[in-house]
């Protein structure tokens, strides 16, 4: 909920999955050190063809946003659209969230499970994508 003394680098390969949500701790930089996923900010990348990126953007994933044993993201709606054209693997590059205070225009995609390519308005299904508007909070 603060400002963190150390920047912390790790990169997290994550894909849909049919499998129930829960809390996990990651180990990272040694033997004991482990951090709980929450409130972190990152690029998301899209690959596409030969090319590695096709759009990167600030995001955010964990439960930053209060609830339990779901997984949330902050993207615009025209970003979380590109899915349907893109059915493949999304990869985070993520570091740890710097400031105490979030100012963004936030959709968040909630508990987003298994779908395939013949799913219609894909947006929709079967779970929302809830828009707010410019929110200015404490972290």
């Amino acid at each position: 909920t603060a400002t963190p003394l150390t920047n912390i680098s790790m990169t997290i390969d994550w894909f849909l999955s049919n499998a129930e949500c829960v809390e996990d701790i990651y180990c990272i930089g040694g033997y004991n050190p482990t951090l709980k996923l929450n409130r972190w900010m990152g690029k998301l990348t899209f690959p596409q063809g030969t090319d590695v990126l096709v759009r990167r953007m600030p995001l955010a994933i964990g439960g930053g946003a209060g609830g339990s044993g779901q997984v949330y993201m902050n993207m615009p709606n025209a970003l979380s659209s590109m899915w349907r054209y893109i059915m493949g693997g999304m990869k985070f590059d993520v570091i740890k969230m710097s400031s105490p205070y979030i100012k963004s225009t936030i959709a968040f995609l909630i508990a987003f499970t298994d779908v395939d390519a013949t799913t219609l308005d894909i947006e929709d299904y079967p779970h929302r994508l809830v828009q707010f508007g410019e929110v200015q909070e404490r972290a």
